[in-house]
């Protein structure tokens, strides 16, 4: 077994590479370390954050905002890139990437990298860009709808529809459609929203009274706010229908027929989060994304980008699109690495691997985590807890044998806690992740010599003094013995192999 007296002068990282070397000399000689089997992070439990910069239909860009690296981009698995065709049709303009600088709006079709530019005329102010479209402001707060010509020269198209005396808020939403995006604007008083026809120009009203902070999401089927949504294609004066289906969380995109929403403020006890499709067509709501929860993103063909999966070390980006008749389907289409944190602590049996730390970059949450490992040293499997939540161990200054940690080979760990008197306790957590038994050693400044199943043995600072604790999950106070050494380890013993494969592991950061 692996314990942290092992590895004290380490520097540990946020990883551990694992090699599995030959016993050169005596059973208690420190093994040599041959080339690195693998590398095991230690991961954050949070999930990481994905922030989306940009999304077409070949793929999207985003961050990882925990990190300092540059926007990174992703493709969408087995899609045929869009051709591209040019601001003449705007279909097209669900691939293009729309760069601002001053006057000068440059376009450019990710599929093929050709570029058009828009030259925002004096007087007129950029608000927005769809596809190929550009939407500003003149002087007076008149909407216009800008494209790059075939000459080289940019078309202006005044918007016509606004109720007269309406003024617009500024606020201008886009996604769902390269063909439309929504505007709001307040009238005597009152605030209504409203999408803009790209290709004419033409403004229609299509909810009133929204409230002051609508949460207007639309595609070229629908438009909701809150719990009213409406036809785009209904006739001039048509109220709007009620949802009535019981769902939780916000409004995230409207994808085909089905309202997609997330991220509730909060959840009945024993729920977790999930992306819910709400049907505006009969009013049913089912599950879309279990464990779904974080950033979304309306995508311009119609889709959607959203973040779900059961951990953090088993967390992606699943893109969202709308079938024949309405439906939406959810595909995976990219992985989502973990943030790695610094483990404190290593242990090592019955072919795991358990590491000890914070891993919520939160202070003082601790805790356990396995890694199943083959004979190999390589893991077969993702991080998994031992234990609940813990404080942190308590050092004394200068121990570099702290914290001290035992693998008890049946999926348990021990390790030594303090508490506020001083007095020290056996912490055995496992074998699931709940479990959590603290046996009091009435004594203080010891270590733990060894422990298997639901032995730990223990040597108190006290002088002579050694006992033993049971951890099952009705635990005995610990018993007192006569001081005896451990015995050495069996000959052939393996921590990463059967015993005939004589190897034992060694460390190394990186």
């Amino acid at each position: 077994m692996i314990r942290s007296r092992r590895i004290a002068a380490m520097a540990l990282g946020g990883a551990v590479a694992l090699s599995s070397a030959v016993l050169a000399g005596p059973a208690h000689a420190a093994p040599v370390a041959d080339t690195p089997v693998a590398t095991v992070p230690l991961s954050s439990t949070v999930p990481t954050e994905v922030a989306y910069t940009w999304a077409g239909s070949s793929g999207f860009r985003y961050r990882l905002p925990e990190g300092s690296a540059p926007a990174q981009s992703a493709d969408y698995p087995g899609v045929v890139p869009p051709a591209h065709a040019g601001p003449d049709d705007l279909s097209s303009g669900t691939d293009v990437i729309t760069t601002v600088s001053g006057a000068t709006v440059t376009q450019q079709h990710r599929s093929t990298g050709v570029t058009a530019t828009v030259t925002v005329p004096s007087g007129q102010t950029y608000r927005a860009a769809a596809g190929w479209s550009v939407l500003t402001q003149d002087a007076t707060g008149a909407p216009h709808v800008l494209r790059a010509a075939a000459d080289g020269t940019t078309t202006d198209l005044p918007v016509t529809g606004l109720p007269s005396g309406a003024q617009l808020t500024g606020t201008f939403v886009t996604g769902g459609s390269v063909r439309r995006l929504a505007a709001v604007y307040t009238l005597d008083g009152t605030t209504g929203a409203g999408l803009v026809d790209l290709a004419d120009g033409s403004f229609r009203t299509y909810l009133t009274a929204v409230g002051s902070s609508p949460q207007i999401v639309f595609n070229d089927r629908w438009v909701v706010n809150g719990n009213k949504a409406i036809r785009v294609d209904s006739a001039p004066g048509t109220a709007p229908d009620t949802i009535t289906a019981p769902y939780l969380g916000e409004a995230q995109a409207v994808v085909g027929d089905q309202l997609l929403t997330a991220n509730a403020m909060f959840l009945p006890g024993g729920a977790t989060p999930e992306l819910t499709a709400v049907s505006l067509t009969d009013d049913t709501a089912r599950t879309l994304l279990a464990h779904s929860k974080g950033a979304y993103l309306p995508t311009p063909d119609g889709g959607a980008l959203a973040t779900a999966g059961p951990s953090s070390v088993d967390w992606h980006v699943y893109r969202v699109t709308p079938a024949e008749d309405g439906t939406a389907t959810a595909r995976k289409v990219l992985d989502v690495p973990a943030w790695q944190t610094v483990p404190d602590g290593l242990a090592l049996a019955g072919g795991e691997l358990l590491m000890y730390g914070n891993t919520t970059r939160v202070g003082g949450v601790y805790g356990f985590y396995a890694v199943p490992l083959d004979t190999t040293g390589r893991p077969t499997g993702l991080q998994s807890r031992r234990g609940p939540a813990l404080a942190p161990t308590t050092c004394l200054g200068g121990d570099a044998a702290c914290p001290q940690l035992e693998a008890l080979g049946d999926g348990r760990v021990a390790s030594l806690w303090t508490d506020a008197q001083g007095g020290e306790h056996v912490l055995v957590v496992g074998p699931d992740a709940t479990t959590l038994v603290s046996v009091p050693t009435a004594d203080a400044a010891g270590r733990i010599g060894t422990g298997t199943g639901r032995y730990v043995l223990y040597n108190g600072g006290t002088p002579g003094s050694q006992k033993v604790t049971t951890s099952r999950a009705a635990p005995r106070p610990a018993r007192p013995r006569s001081t005896v050494p451990a015995p050495p380890p069996r000959s052939g013993a393996s921590a990463c192999g059967p015993p005939a494969a004589r190897r034992a592991p060694s460390w190394r950061t990186t």
